[in-house]
């Protein structure tokens, strides 16, 4: 839940303790889970412990950058076994 009065990354509105907040763990952004198209049921998994929230803009490139690192790693393993 929000500490301090942040404000949605969509909607810009505050997002309260009452609201179902959320924060992305890239950029650091507050969201209202209906602004970011949340379920009641999604919004309580990611209250629990290693489950890791990306607003969309951030899920993006996340994709991205686990593509390029799964990569990377492949190309290493073959050239320490091969």
């Amino acid at each position: 839940m929000a500490a301090k009065a942040e404000k949605c990354g969509v909607c810009k509105k505050v997002v309260a303790s009452s609201d179902n907040g959320v924060m992305c763990e890239v950029c650091e952004s507050w969201f209202h889970s209906k602004c970011q198209n949340m379920s009641e049921d999604i919004y309580k998994l990611l209250n629990q412990d290693k489950i890791h929230f990306f607003c969309g803009n951030c899920d993006k490139a996340v994709g991205k950058i686990l593509k390029s690192l799964s990569e990377l790693t492949l190309r290493q393993d073959r050239l320490e076994h091969g």
